[in-house]
């Protein structure tokens, strides 16, 4: 395990699967929360939307979008697959590109 730096605060931390030291971890948990109690009363919302009535920031409502913990209903809100540029639910890759990714057994 190697070290690198929180997300909000700046500390050095150990890396692992998460991006923030444990100070902060809890501020980006209740901000999570927030997306999503927002999107249950507003599904379909987008990005800016989502950040303008939470307080959270675009960045991270798009990291969310990335990492899988949050998905959209709209392709035209929905993030673009960063191999071919296609609208993904979630993560970095759409289907097809992260299937032909993986290695064949």
């Amino acid at each position: 395990m190697g070290t690198g730096v929180c997300e909000i605060c700046g500390r050095t931390v150990l890396l692992s699967a998460f991006d923030t030291c444990y100070a902060c971890r809890g501020q980006r948990e209740r901000q999570y929360e927030k997306v999503l109690e927002y999107l249950k009363g507003h599904p379909g919302s987008n990005i800016d939307l989502i950040a303008a009535a939470t307080g959270v920031e675009p960045k991270l409502v798009l990291k969310l979008l990335q990492k899988g913990s949050l998905k959209v209903a709209k392709d035209a809100y929905k993030p673009k697959c960063q191999s071919c540029g296609r609208p993904v639910d979630s993560g970095r890759f759409c289907r097809d590109c992260a299937r032909s990714a993986k290695p064949k057994k």
